[in-house]
């Protein structure tokens, strides 16, 4: 909500605890707390509670005077809930509490392809979740769900992997590696190695990990790291064939702890070379890029790493990128980050990189945001919430047409469960809670990979695209920014059960679409919708109250019910225009298939 109401909701909170509590004159309670009148005290008291402040007075007074000590009551404060998770609705006919888009949109005969950034991959973890059992069952149903491409890993080399760095002659154990990509390959999948040895982890929140693990790999020397991918891709042109191999991606990540120390990035500059001439010794074909780039990193730090890079001789295949929503404001100061709160972060941060990258000699190299996500936290409860559905599909078509790929981290809550984390749903950043059921996260996912393959438009809030022959798919969103209660809460301090008081507003959307260059005709609408009261796991179970003890009944109950609103309707295009509108609720996701009828 905006400033105003927050400031009025707080004053009748005040004032209804004055009004019960206290024998102080309505009137003095009206402009102690700083309404303008009575009047206009009396109209918004009697809206939110069905009767004026003195008959609520009266009702009270008796148990006022026996209890002076008692809280506000249940049936009050509940009232006073809703009211504050819902707003003002008076005048929302009116258009008081919501924004309207309309959109012109032609439906040429040029068509060009829609280009599927969401879906080329997904991050899942440490190559040792991938030995699980648990994590591969997810894994296939995140392919069947999302046909993600390539799925992303790292951290081969640990003893969990039965990998020993003692070992002398070379005659390393890759057994569990080779389950890994067998695995993967059974399932259509192919890997997106990450070289680096990035630790492995579990945040509450940035600076606070409940899990933090890297064995102390970070610290070989680039002659052993050498000695170890030597052998790594004997094996796999072996057991593999080069073929195959050609169609994989590696990536060699620029560690955190290095980037601001002296002579760390020429370091990863001579180790990256290294590895890319090996690599190619095996695998000419093969795909292999860096560094992770932070893009929370300063802009000049940004842009002298990659004119070294770019005058060292040895690019990449392609660029990739981290993104979170964090800012920097000291170089060398890790403590020094801070939570964005920039609604278009993702989108100025990646530009920011694409103008660096035109500056510096790379404006031909391909760009994938090899992770990224809004938070670094497992423990964020903001993760499980409408927003998060409304968040990806934002960020997907902000950045449309400015990457390749982008990989969100991560696929499934099962790679951050943990000793503190036996409840339904606790904050975790994956598209599939621990049971495997589909989160709002998972179904922004879900509607992205309806679309078609022939891209039409684009505007700020929808994306719609054509099969070119009879059916268009339209995805749009009605995405809230946090405010500051969001900004002020640590992040793993989120209440669940009060989400809606870190927004800015929760005004709803209108969006009216009118799309000429259509056949006329009759044809069918089917919308898709996930909101607070449909496909969110979180309103479900919170009409449990939050039981922690759920049963496998329970568990089947969810997974059945947790699923889009779906409506049909049927519209008739005349004069070669279909005209359609839709009312979004606050971080609400819709897709809308249309197709004609014959």
């Amino acid at each position: 909500m905006n400033f105003a109401s927050y400031l009025e909701n707080i004053r009748m909170h005040y004032a209804m605890e004055e009004l019960l509590y206290t024998d102080t004159p309505i009137t003095r309670i009206v402009y102690d707390n700083g309404f303008s009148s009575v009047t206009a005290f009396n109209r918004i008291f009697k809206e939110i509670n069905g009767e004026t402040p003195s008959a609520m007075r009266r009702r009270y007074q008796d148990k006022v005077v026996q209890e002076p000590q008692a809280e506000t009551s249940p049936e009050i404060e509940a009232r006073l809930e809703q009211f504050l998770r819902d707003g003002d609705s008076i005048g929302e006919d009116e258009g008081e509490n919501k924004r309207s888009i309309h959109r012109e949109v032609v439906i040429g005969d040029t068509l060009c392809p829609t280009k599927f950034i969401w879906n080329d991959m997904i991050n899942l973890g440490a190559a040792s979740d991938l030995m699980r059992s648990e994590v591969r069952e997810h894994i296939i149903l995140l392919k069947q769900n999302f046909r993600f491409r390539y799925v992303r890993f790292w951290n081969l080399f640990s003893s969990e992997m039965l990998f020993d760095f003692s070992v002398q002659d070379g005659h390393y154990n890759f057994s569990r590696l080779d389950s890994i990509l067998e695995f993967l390959l059974s399932q259509d999948l192919k890997p997106h190695i990450e070289l680096g040895f990035k630790p492995k982890r579990i945040h509450r929140n940035l600076l606070n990990a409940l899990l933090l693990d890297d064995e102390g790999s970070s610290k070989m020397e680039w002659a052993q790291v050498l000695k170890i991918l030597h052998a790594l891709m004997r094996h796999l042109i072996h057991r593999y064939g080069r073929e195959e191999i050609d169609s994989w991606r590696m990536e060699l990540w620029f560690e955190e702890s290095k980037w601001a120390a002296d002579g760390g990035m020429d370091d990863y500059l001579y180790g990256f070379s290294c590895i890319q001439k090996l690599l190619r010794e095996y695998s000419p074909d093969i795909r292999f890029g860096g560094s992770g780039l932070p893009v929370d990193r300063l802009e000049a730090s940004i842009e002298r790493f990659l004119r070294l890079w770019s005058a060292a001789g040895c690019k990449p295949d392609f660029l990739s990128i981290g993104y979170y929503a964090y800012e920097r404001y000291d170089e060398h100061d890790d403590e020094n980050v801070r939570r964005s709160t920039d609604n278009e972060h993702m989108l100025h941060r990646i530009s920011m990189i694409r103008s660096i990258m035109d500056r510096t000699g790379f404006s031909d190299t391909i760009l994938y945001i090899s992770e990224w996500n809004l938070t670094i936290s497992d423990r964020n409860a903001i993760n499980d919430s409408c927003f998060k559905g409304a968040y990806i599909v934002k960020n997907m078509l902000d950045i449309y047409g400015i990457v390749d790929s982008a990989g969100y981290f991560v696929g499934s809550d099962r790679v951050s469960d943990y000793y503190d984390s036996p409840e339904l749903l606790y904050g975790g950043t994956g598209l599939l809670s621990k049971d495997g059921i589909l989160k709002p996260s998972g179904f922004a996912f879900s509607f992205l990979n309806r679309m078609y393959p022939y891209f039409v438009a684009k505007g700020t809030n929808d994306l719609i695209t054509t099969n070119g022959k009879d059916s268009l798919g339209i995805l749009c969103h009605n995405q809230k920014a946090l405010n500051y209660n969001y900004y002020f809460t640590p992040e793993d301090k989120i209440e669940k059960a009060h989400l809606w008081k870190y927004f800015e507003d929760r005004d709803c959307l209108d969006l009216t679409f009118h799309l000429d260059g259509i056949t006329d005709g009759q044809y069918k609408l089917k919308i898709y919708r996930v909101n607070e009261q449909s496909g969110n796991l979180m309103e479900i179970w919170e009409e449990m109250q939050f039981d922690s003890e759920l049963s496998r009944n329970d568990i089947d109950y969810l997974r059945h019910t947790c699923e889009p609103k779906l409506f049909i309707q049927k519209k008739e295009a005349k004069n070669n225009r279909l005209e359609l509108s839709l009312r979004l609720a606050a971080n609400e996701i819709a897709y809308i298939h249309i197709r004609r009828l014959f």
